[in-house]
């Protein structure tokens, strides 16, 4: 069998791809760095309009930001491993587990919210709040990835 030089680029390419790929620990730790963010940015924008706190600029700016990191997440959840394993039970996974500190996450988004506009939040994020992001983020990766 001839092997050329590009035959050889291409398996050193191969090579260098699978040395970046990720674990599934790795996988997952970038999941959650995404949808962390996405969720805090989330609260932050329905904190906003709840108590009319902040000007419309912040709050689309908030909003952007939410879609730049379920962006972020989606094209995590593209990115290569190292060993086959199930994307979508991993992100449910690493779904759960924000799922278990979404009261330190209100209570982060609120305290953020206090101190930037200096006044108390009086309406707080509601189950109905945390449900609607949940639905949009699970109808957006998972439509978008598989």
């Amino acid at each position: 069998m001839k092997t050329t030089v590009r035959t050889l680029r291409c398996i050193i390419t191969e090579m260098l791809m699978l040395e970046k790929a990720a674990s599934r620990e790795t996988w997952k730790d970038h999941i959650v760095h995404f949808l962390t963010g996405a969720i805090g940015e989330y609260y932050k924008a329905k904190l906003g309009e709840k108590n009319t706190l902040s000007v419309p600029q912040d709050i689309e700016h908030w909003y952007k930001e939410v879609r730049q990191l379920r962006d972020g997440a989606r094209n995590a959840f593209k990115q290569k491993t190292k060993k086959n394993f199930n994307k979508e039970k991993a992100y449910k996974e690493a779904c759960e587990e924000l799922k278990e500190i979404d009261a330190s996450m209100r209570r982060q988004a609120k305290y953020d919210i206090e101190k930037d506009y200096n006044t108390p939040v009086l309406v707080l994020i509601s189950d109905k709040d945390t449900s609607d992001f949940w639905n949009m983020i699970d109808d957006f990766m998972l439509k978008s990835t598989l």
